[in-house]
C-alpha cells in the first residue's frame, strides 16, 4: 500500500502474530502509518478486499443480483464495478474501488460523510 492511497480513518488489516488483525489509521507518514499507537511500516499493511459481507456491515442492503444501496444516503453501489450515487452523479464506472479503505475515500468524496463500518 501507498501512504497516498489512505486516509485517517480507513481500515486496513496487519498480520501478526495473533493472525490478523484489522486497524484504523490514526496518522499517516511517509513510510508508516499509526494505528493504535503503533507504528506500522506500509509494507505489512494489506487492504481489506471488498465483499458482500463487508458491504452489508458498511449500512449497503442488497437490492438487485449484485447491487448494494447505502440505507441513509442512498449512494448505490455494485461489486462488479460501478457505482452511483442518489440523482447527482448518475452511474459511472469505477476501476479503483476493490477494497474498503477505497470505498471509504470514494464514499467520503461523494457524500462529504464518513462511511460508518460494524466490523
Amino acid at each position: 500500500m501507498k501512504a497516498n492511497e489512505l486516509r485517517i480513518g480507513n481500515l486496513v488489516y496487519r498480520n501478526t502474530f495473533k493472525g490478523d488483525v484489522v486497524f484504523k489509521v490514526e496518522e499517516i507518514r511517509k513510510n508508516c502509518v499509526v494505528c493504535k499507537n503503533d507504528n506500522a511500516p506500509l509494507k505489512t499493511l494489506n487492504p481489506i478486499p471488498l465483499t458482500e459481507d463487508i458491504l452489508l456491515k458498511c449500512g449497503f442492503e442488497k437490492f438487485a443480483q449484485v447491487w448494494y444501496r447505502h440505507k441513509t444516503s442512498g449512494f448505490e453501489f455494485a461489486l462488479s464495478g460501478l457505482i452511483a450515487t442518489n440523482s447527482y452523479f448518475g452511474c459511472f464506472p469505477v476501476d479503483c474501488c476493490n477494497y474498503l479503505h477505497q470505498l471509504q475515500n470514494l464514499y467520503f468524496a461523494l457524500t462529504n460523510e464518513e462511511l460508518n463500518i460494524e466490523l
